[in-house]
């Protein structure tokens, strides 16, 4: 079963001056630093007091632009077969996430909206 949402990407061209201003003006934290798995480009989870996350992928856009929601799942693997059976296109298979200590997998449905499902260890600094 999918569990709660868990954050939400967006792509951005400066990623420093969006976590200046949502550090900043907005009060969020930065949880994690790293890279994207595909480009290479830097990347950031912030998360606010309430523990609202927004991960934000360097891109080249013009303006912020929506990349995926992201769910908790218990079971990464059970939960990637049966959004397959529902009709969701692969993007990434299950796979492990050692900078955010998780396992996960991505994919899109009909429209081409992605979906990340994800498992954290209880160590996970996203947590």
């Amino acid at each position: 079963m999918i569990g709660a949402l868990d954050h939400v990407a967006l792509g951005v061209r400066d990623l420093e001056e969006r976590i200046a201003f949502l550090t900043g003006s907005l009060g969020m934290t930065v949880k994690r630093r790293g890279t994207h798995f595909k480009s290479g480009r830097p990347i950031a989870l912030l998360a606010d007091a309430n523990g609202f996350k927004l991960e934000l992928i360097e891109a080249d856009v013009d303006e912020p632009t929506f990349m995926h929601l992201a769910c908790r799942v218990e079971d990464v693997t059970a939960e990637y077969e049966q959004l397959l059976k529902d009709g969701c296109e692969t993007i990434r298979g299950p796979h492990e996430l050692k900078a955010s200590r998780s396992e996960t997998a991505l994919v899109q449905d009909r429209t081409k909206l992605q979906v990340q499902i994800v498992k954290y260890q209880p160590d996970s600094p996203d947590l």
